[in-house]
């Protein structure tokens, strides 16, 4: 009975052994090797394949403070759009305001060729729908030209919004509508860069041509709405008229009614 309790007791000694073998194995020695691995693509350029190590290991701050540090490089080259690439998304430090501030640069220069009836992209707001990749250039289409200044127009739908929050009546001088495109979506699709090249412009609510309805005082805005009169000017039919809608603002609401 001793000799078979001493068996007994050597076995689980050897199996308890076995397993602390095997958590080490799996929680501290491969992990370590990945990490080292990774660390040793990351120095030889194979990024992605260091990236898919570290994303195995759940170490996604590695991957982010990498990207991060490989951008802050390409900006001080002037390599703004393979910055922006690795910043754009990136939800580290304070890579939003570099992304941001790459974006500008990139933009800005793409300017000198402005004329009507061409697009421009300027600034940036969410339209793919999948927020893990950043929010996408807007495209503008230029309607008008007044010197250096120009008048643009969003080639897409990119929000649903009501003209005003409340059913009442209400002009365009104080919908929720106006509110929200000088603020919140001026803030969010426009860098500080950018915002010191938008001008703030009269907005003249004129009756309208077919009820005679006052559309209230005149405004100053930065974002607002084209007049019926201005829609009538610079596109020639209803079809003209219409836009498509950015699966984000498909998700918020829009429907086929509101745009194609």
């Amino acid at each position: 009975i001793t000799k078979g309790k001493k068996t007994i007791i050597a076995v689980a000694v050897i199996a308890a052994v076995c397993g602390v073998l095997a958590i080490l194995l799996a929680f501290v020695i491969l992990p370590k090797q990945k990490r080292n691995r990774a660390r040793e693509l990351i120095a030889s350029g194979e990024y992605e394949k260091a990236y898919a190590l570290l994303e195995e290991l759940g170490d996604r701050e590695a991957v982010a403070a990498s990207k991060y540090a490989r951008a802050a490089t390409m900006i001080s080259a002037g390599e703004q759009e393979a910055a922006y690439a690795l910043l754009n998304g990136l939800d580290y430090k304070d890579s939003a305001e570099k992304a941001a501030a790459c974006l500008f640069r990139i933009q800005r220069d793409r300017l000198h060729e402005v004329k009507v009836g061409s697009s421009i992209r300027f600034g940036s707001y969410e339209q793919d729908n999948l927020s893990h990749d950043g929010m996408e250039e807007i495209q503008w289409n230029v309607l008008a030209m007044d010197g250096s200044k120009a008048l643009i127009i969003s080639e897409n739908a990119l929000d649903h919004k009501h003209f005003n929050e409340e059913y009442v009546a209400c002009s365009w001088s104080g919908c929720s509508l106006r509110e929200w495109l000088n603020e919140t979506f001026y803030t969010a699709a426009f860098s500080p860069e950018h915002r010191k090249m938008i001008v703030n412009t009269l907005t003249t609510t004129d009756k309208n041509p077919d009820y005679g309805t006052s559309s209230g005082s005149n405004t100053m805005d930065s974002v607002f709405l084209l007049s019926v009169e201005e829609a009538l000017r610079y596109f020639d039919s209803d079809g003209a008229r219409q836009c498509y809608r950015t699966p984000y603002c498909h998700e918020a609401g829009a429907t086929e009614r509101d745009g194609r």
